[in-house]
């Protein structure tokens, strides 16, 4: 599907009939996207989400009973959308069309957290730390910058060309799989991420690392304002350098300095870490990601889409 005519279609409709509410409605909220995931996939982020958030908390889901109801029984509130198809816009973009959705659909929200799932665990609340700034993105690495950052810097180069790139390579490279604002901060950013990816080729605004592109360069090029925090702060995204946490003898992961994060993403990068995550929270860590799609359905896919950034195409 085209990417601009999905956006257009989407932001078009009433999605108030979308939302369950089964929980808190008042406070500080905590939302991530967990389509197609089952409960056994989402029990780390929701258990210790609850372990340490009494606030209101929702999950963008498809419409399936397994996982509603679970999240009804965790007093997790769900907003349900439409399940995917292969051909359809790739869900890094998608997700944030929903949270748009949302943000627009609950105007009486204040400062809301918005995170990536599957590989987040919470350690303590991430409105625990002061929050100072209207809207924060965070590091996706402690050292480098987008120039030295190869996935950051194809996706970018890609989407938007070479001179913007060139205009932020000096900056560090910024996660999608994390943002905290308030309601209409986080909404302008993420209709800026949404609105950007309108400039590339429909093939690449739908697919994976769109996202990070769109964000990189809404903050870095000026055209929303937001703090940049250093990674390892309240958010730690473990990526490839695994030497940034310790484990302590309760399995905490904490900084050298004794600093423990708040939020931990990216802990399935590696094995002694998944490890302490279970111990920690007394869950298994499931996923079946490499399990959804056949080898073949994955070598086509890949396949067709590396062909389509190729090929001139309409909007």
């Amino acid at each position: 599907m085209q990417y601009r005519s999905w956006l257009d279609t989407w932001l078009s409709r009433d999605h108030s009939g979308s939302y369950q509410a089964h929980g808190p409605q008042d406070g500080d909220v905590i939302t991530g996207c967990a389509t197609s995931y089952t409960p056994e996939e989402v029990q780390i982020f929701t258990r210790s989400l609850r372990r340490h958030h009494d606030g209101p908390a929702v999950l963008i889901v498809n419409e399936d009973a397994p996982i509603i109801e679970y999240l009804r029984d965790h007093s997790i509130d769900a907003f349900i959308v439409p399940r995917s198809k292969r051909s359809d816009v790739h869900i890094v973009t998608r997700r944030f069309a929903y949270l748009l959705s949302m943000l627009e659909l609950k105007r009486d929200w204040g400062r809301v957290f918005t995170c990536d799932v599957r590989d987040v665990m919470f350690q303590a609340s991430p409105f625990s730390l002061p929050v100072e700034h209207e809207l924060e993105v965070y590091q996706e690495r402690e050292i480098g910058t987008l120039a030295e950052h190869s996935a950051s810097k194809k996706w970018t180069r890609r989407a938007y060309g070479a001179d913007a790139f060139a205009r932020i390579k000096d900056q560090p490279a910024l996660c999608g799989g994390a943002m905290l604002g308030t309601r209409a901060a986080l909404a302008r950013l993420v209709r800026a991420m949404l609105n950007l990816n309108l400039i590339p080729r429909s093939a690449v605004a739908s697919a994976f690392g769109a996202d990070q592109a769109a964000l990189n360069l809404a903050v870095h090029d000026g055209l929303v304002e937001a703090k940049v925090v250093a990674n390892h702060e309240r958010v730690s995204t473990i990526g490839a350098h695994l030497d940034a946490l310790t484990i302590t003898r309760d399995d905490r992961l904490v900084r050298p300095d004794g600093f423990m994060p708040p939020v931990i993403h990216q802990f399935d990068r590696d094995p002694d870490l998944t490890a302490a995550v279970e111990r920690q929270t007394g869950l298994p860590f499931v996923t079946q990601l490499d399990q959804k799609h056949s080898p073949l359905a994955i070598w086509y896919d890949r396949r067709r889409r590396s062909l389509q950034l190729r090929l001139p195409e309409l909007r």
